[in-house]
């Protein structure tokens, strides 16, 4: 995603889509940070923006610990009084738990492949495993509870932001992908390119798709939808199709009991992105 947002936006931050992690891709990196988070991110943005002024500075973190106070709440206060806009962007959890449980029992494979790299892709792609339904089950409704609590804490603190799914980003038709990222761009930088995208644009030949279709991965497919579909009704778009657009936008959320209104937010082309992967 970072490749794409550097290409459509022609970044000149020859790091912009490599070093964007600074708060750790898991909660064993995130608890083992060299500084405090709120000082990692303010000097993050104090020295693109002083580098690259007229970039659209960005980083990616997944909010593993936001209820700790010292690691992600104080940081989203920060982003909130700073008014960084941010991309929330999910994944269909199902694909997540296969993604997961590929690395934990194929740990040799790579998340990433480049395109160049064919034994990667291939090895990736040709994966297989049983899905036990107990654990996946409760991996779904831990994705779920953690969407309500990652909105509510945007929600909570006015910070502005634009929900997207990697679903319909990546894995749709190319109109769909195109209005999806054309509604980003325009959220990040209105009246920049979005409203002249092209399917080149949103193309990067640097990573390819790794996974494969579901019916494929999982050695009990059939079973799997089933369970979804008959016991948990409410999850069964997960296995409906390779996209199924944002994977939560029909829970029912409670509003926010307090919404804290922060100074006027003006364009900062600044963007943040949480990623389920």
């Amino acid at each position: 995603m970072l490749d794409i947002i550097k290409k459509i936006t022609r970044s000149s931050d020859p790091d912009y889509a490599h070093h964007t992690e600074i708060l750790g891709s898991n909660s064993h990196d995130a608890a083992n940070l060299d500084a405090k988070p709120l000082k990692i991110v303010k000097d993050f943005f104090k020295k693109k923006k002083k580098d690259y002024p007229d970039d659209t500075t960005i980083f990616k973190w997944k909010p593993v610990c936001f209820d700790n106070p010292e690691f992600g709440l104080e940081v989203l206060d920060y982003v909130a009084s700073e008014c960084i806009s941010v991309v929330y962007s999910v994944r269909n959890p199902l694909d997540v738990y296969l993604s997961q449980m590929k690395h934990t029992l194929e740990p040799e494979l790579k998340a990433h492949c480049s395109g160049e790299d064919t034994k990667c892709v291939e090895a990736s792609r040709h994966f297989q495993m049983f899905v036990n339904e107990d654990s996946l089950i409760k991996d779904i409704k831990m994705a779920e509870r953690g969407f309500a609590r990652t909105l509510n804490h945007l929600q909570l603190r006015g910070i502005k932001f634009a929900q997207t799914s990697y679903d319909d980003l990546f894995l749709g038709s190319s109109d769909k992908r195109l209005e999806e990222w054309t509604k980003v761009i325009n959220f990040l930088r209105p009246n920049f390119r979005g409203s002249k995208l092209t399917v080149d644009d949103i193309t990067t030949s640097n990573f390819v798709m790794t996974h494969s279709s579901r019916n494929n991965t999982i050695e009990n497919h059939d079973e799997i939808v089933s369970l979804l579909t008959n016991k948990y009704p409410r999850y069964a778009a997960f296995v409906d199709s390779v996209s199924s657009g944002h994977p939560f936008k029909n829970l029912p959320l409670s509003p926010p009991t307090h919404v804290q209104h922060h100074k006027l937010c003006v364009s900062k082309h600044h963007y943040h992105e949480r990623s389920k992967e």
